[in-house]
């Protein structure tokens, strides 16, 4: 378990790095690219991921956009709606039924073998919570979703709560190690190359590498992303356009099926008052997704 910890925290501290010096490269051409840089990355590194939405070139905003609400026009209201609502519901059991969860023998070894589980427990919980009860549980509302406005919000608790789950072993400070490396990586506007401006990127104790970047719409973008985002864009279309829209609406009615009787067991657990009721719930639930494993698996066999 301590290994999967520390799996975890390495895994996250250099996903917000990446976040840091990918996204962190797009800058607005009011501060010289190297300031500019350093603010997106600043920003990222202090849990407001909509820094580098702001710092996007407009087009690409709209591209963006356009690929979330094109999505969301794609799938099946009532569907979409359902499942998330049977995740929210699920996220009350895992908070309202903790007792009974960690009672569990299969769940109360680990606990007993590990003791900073329980607050690992109540951390995921929170996360999933997070991700349950914001704006993807109505499909109407991704339809129409400010991206600026889910990521400074929803997107930021996110990037925070994984930051507390990510300190799961005493001592752990990722968050404040990632802000001092952002805070003692060096970046310099090291010269100009016609309408290319060159940057080298220094973190402290790491070799120095540079990245170009080039003006679109007034935003400094790295050459290589501007040069390959129209087909980024184009490839990501034709994988909407591949969603196998007509097989989700041949399946629709047994989906239902399975969401109500998933949602059934899940109101049983919550009305559950000891280990037992909810065990016998819980074995309903798993019997449902294992029903619905099997019917996905033959059809997917057709």
């Amino acid at each position: 378990m301590k290994n999967a910890n520390r799996t975890l925290r390495a895994a996250l501290v250099a996903a917000s790095l990446a976040l840091a010096l990918v996204f962190g490269m797009v800058a607005s051409a009011s501060q010289g690219p190297d300031a500019a840089v350093t603010s997106v990355a600043r920003g990222l590194a202090n849990n407001q991921p909509q820094v580098a939405w702001h710092a996007l070139p407009g087009s690409y905003q709209s591209d963006l956009t356009g690929i979330v609400h094109g999505f969301a026009q794609t799938v099946d209201q009532e569907v979409w709606d359902n499942s998330w609502a049977v995740a929210n519901k699920a996220a009350r059991v895992l908070r309202d039924k903790k007792q009974f969860i960690l009672e569990n023998p299969m769940v109360s070894a680990k606990i007993n073998s590990y003791p900073e589980a329980e607050q690992a427990y109540d951390d995921a919980v929170e996360l999933f919570s997070i991700l349950t009860e914001s704006e993807l549980g109505s499909l109407n509302m991704v339809r129409a979703m400010n991206l600026e406005s889910f990521l400074s919000g929803t997107g930021s608790r996110l990037m925070q709560q994984a930051q507390v789950l990510s300190m799961l072993h005493s001592g752990s400070h990722e968050l404040q190690d990632l802000r001092d490396i952002v805070n003692s990586t060096s970046v310099e506007h090291v010269r100009n190359e016609g309408d290319v401006a060159v940057l080298a990127i220094t973190p402290e104790g790491k070799e120095t590498r540079e990245v170009r970047f080039v003006l679109v719409e007034g935003k400094w973008v790295p050459q290589d992303m501007a040069r390959e985002w129209p087909d980024a864009m184009s490839r990501a279309q034709s994988k909407l356009d591949q969603l196998p829209v007509d097989r989700v609406l041949e399946n629709k009615e047994s989906m239902l099926a399975a969401l109500d009787m998933a949602d059934q067991a899940l109101d049983q657990m919550l009305a559950a008052q000891n280990s037992y009721e909810f065990d016998m719930a819980l074995q309903t639930l798993f019997g449902v997704a294992i029903m619905q494993s099997m019917a996905f698996q033959g059809q997917s066999g057709n």
